[in-house]
């Protein structure tokens, strides 16, 4: 699974990106912390360091980061990526809008799939 980044942009909110990657998420998890990561970076985070937390380098308590689906932060990502499709599109040719209109279809698809699981 490749992740997802978006280009430079000083408007991208730091809630929105992992703290491994400091790319924006695509599937955020949040661990019994309440840090919320990237799972594909948290997990090899893991395997690297079980029971240890990459972000504050202490042990987990019971050394399980009960990696849960963070719903909100993905929601966010969403809007986000909406909103800046929308800002983008006042400029772009016709040929851009249709490719950027899919690109929005796939991320509400995606976004659907990541909720019934």
């Amino acid at each position: 699974m490749a992740l997802q980044t978006l280009p430079k942009d000083k408007d991208l909110p730091r809630a929105l990106t992992c703290p491994i990657t400091l790319c924006i998420m695509r599937e955020p998890v949040m661990d019994a912390n309440g840090i919320t990561f990237e799972r594909e970076a948290i997990e090899a985070a893991l395997r690297e360091k079980p029971g240890i937390s990459p972000f504050t380098n202490a042990r987990y308590p019971d050394g399980d980061a009960r990696l849960t689906p963070n719903r909100i932060v993905l929601d966010l990502i969403s809007e986000f990526q909406l909103e800046k499709g929308k800002q983008r599109e006042q400029g772009a040719t016709p040929g851009e809008k249709a490719k950027r209109e899919r690109r929005q279809a796939q991320a509400r698809t995606s976004l659907a799939h990541a909720r019934l699981k």
